[in-house]
């Protein structure tokens, strides 16, 4: 008699394995007493603690050069209002979005694999802009920006609220602080979200317990593209984008911009 329990059992899983698969976005996350979800336009939602805000002004929607791009900076709470109470201290969350054409990404309810050398590609095309832009802003002289790359992970496959996500992972020295900044991608068959989080690690204790609540509310509500599984990748072609695009893999130094 166990037997069938367990195969019934079995079956039961992965029917609703299957439904949950195809039922994104998933039901808001319970929200924390004393946080805010924010509304974000085309994209979604989001929950932030007290202690974080959203920023007024804004990066425009072409800060990524010749791709448009739609951004949401989170910082610390106070910054808004340049509270001297909160000039040293620093945390950054950004949602950015970049549209492209229908049908180049996987959908957003797609289960795809990633091989090893399609991520040490990724892992390649986005490091060396990275270090670029750090050469470029060197040579100017910019002020507040982003430094030496310190610590480079490589990138893995992840499952992030029902939808599959890249995530990268390193850190930065800004201005004598290291800095960790954690960077999910998303594909959402004709455009890209990027959720970067990021905080100095002098800072970690403050920053980094609210970090797993915020990733766990982030809902991405305009789904796009089909539901394909067993399919051909189309890892390939977001590869292939990266390297005709380089400059949108600069999420870092959109969320230290205005620092």
């Amino acid at each position: 008699m166990k037997r069938p329990i367990l195969i019934l059992f079995a079956v039961s899983l992965f029917w609703h394995c299957q439904v949950m698969a195809a039922s994104l976005p998933l039901p808001p996350a319970r929200l924390p007493i004393g946080w805010q979800r924010i509304e974000i336009p085309e994209v979604g939602t989001i929950d932030i603690p007290p202690s974080m805000e959203v920023r007024e002004n804004q990066p425009p929607e072409d800060s990524a050069g010749t791709m448009p791009r739609e951004i949401i900076i989170i910082q610390q709470k106070g910054h808004n209002e340049s509270d001297s109470m909160v000039a040293s201290s620093y945390v950054r969350v950004v949602v950015a979005t970049d549209v492209v054409n229908s049908g180049d990404f996987e959908g957003l309810n797609s289960r795809f694999e990633v091989t090893s050398d399609e991520l040490y590609e990724i892992s390649t095309l986005i490091r060396t802009q990275m270090e670029a832009e750090v050469e470029v802003q060197t040579e100017a002289k910019v002020k507040n920006q982003f430094g030496k790359i310190l610590r480079w992970d490589m990138p893995s496959l992840t499952l992030i609220n029902g939808m599959q996500a890249i995530r990268l992972s390193y850190r930065y020295q800004h201005q004598n602080n290291p800095t960790r900044l954690i960077i999910y991608i998303f594909q959402n068959g004709d455009r890209v979200h990027w959720l970067g989080m990021s905080y100095p690690e002098t800072e970690k204790d403050k920053w980094l317990p609210d970090f797993p609540v915020i990733l766990s509310s982030f809902r991405i509500t305009n789904a796009r593209g089909r539901k394909t599984s067993g399919a051909p990748s189309l890892v390939p072609k977001f590869i292939k984008w990266l390297q005709q695009y380089p400059e949108i893999t600069n999420v870092q130094s959109e969320e230290t911009s205005g620092r």
